[in-house]
């Protein structure tokens, strides 16, 4: 495999929330799929963020992960919702705690995965590319970027999903070092058109 340039995977961020038609205002290394970096570097079986990118004026690196939290979070609400009206009886109240808990922990989990996994990809990748930043040796920061919270929406679920995201920022930013991680943002897209 020969040796290529960094910039070979820079783009405009698309940020896949395909209800949204603004546009993202940044350009970012893209890591995952099928034309990123991840994949040049033999690495698929690793999780990944959707973008590297490299803030010259302020001298940081940070992980782009796109992802929407809110829908999964609604989604895997509903299912609890479900089993919680099951005629049956078959689910506690207490059982149903536990599920939500864990629902919640594979979101946490998926996404610590994702920061572990990028940090070995941005180690790693320097064999097989050129010309990376000096900036990617700084700790990076972690920002997940989600669609915007929209109570016309959402509805009643707004406030619980603000609190999702807040414990979730909270239990990202004590389940990854502070040695290998500079802070953990969790963003609404809207901050970056």
């Amino acid at each position: 495999m020969s040796i290529i340039c960094i910039t070979t995977f820079l783009e405009d961020m698309d940020h896949e929330f395909n209800h949204i038609k603004e546009q993202v205002k940044l350009k970012g290394f893209k890591v995952d799929g099928t034309a990123g970096i991840k994949p040049f570097c033999s690495l698929c079986e690793l999780k990944s963020v959707d973008y590297f990118y490299e803030n010259t004026e302020k001298n940081t690196f940070l992980f782009y992960e796109f992802s929407n939290l809110p829908d999964q979070h609604m989604s895997l609400t509903r299912i609890s919702d479900g089993l919680k009206g099951s005629d049956d009886g078959s689910v506690t109240k207490k059982e149903l705690v536990k599920i939500r808990k864990k629902i919640r922990a594979e979101i946490q989990h998926e996404l610590v995965k994702k920061f572990n996994d990028t940090s070995l990809i941005n180690a790693n990748m320097r064999s097989k590319i050129t010309n990376i930043p000096v900036t990617f040796d700084v700790k990076p920061t972690y920002v997940v970027v989600v669609p915007p919270i929209d109570p016309s929406i959402l509805g009643n679920k707004t406030g619980d999903i603000i609190k999702f995201l807040d414990h979730l920022k909270g239990t990202l930013r004590s389940s990854i070092p502070k040695e290998i991680c500079a802070r953990v943002n969790i963003q609404d897209v809207r901050a970056l058109f």
